[in-house]
């Protein structure tokens, strides 16, 4: 839950009060455990991997380095 507050002010620009907004977050936070999960899979799986295998992103086909194969990066010296 993300918490934002700020003063209101009365006329003559004194604090008269506070206005609290509360966002719920349960979902965002909940998915962002999920990505992590699946990110830790994933590393895992390409850690595990009996041949060479990499991740490549985007137009460019760069590598994903945070789940390149061991194997992998010792060849590119990465």
């Amino acid at each position: 839950m993300n918490l934002d507050y700020s003063p209101v002010l009365n006329e003559d620009g004194d604090p008269f009060g506070v206005i609290a907004i509360v966002t719920e977050t349960t979902n965002k936070v909940l998915a962002e455990r999920w990505l992590q999960g699946e990110q830790e899979r994933l590393r895992r799986m390409f850690e595990q991997a009996p041949g060479f295998m990499a991740m490549l992103r985007g137009p460019g086909h760069v590598f994903a380095m945070e789940v390149l194969a061991s194997k992998i990066r010792d060849m590119i010296g990465a």
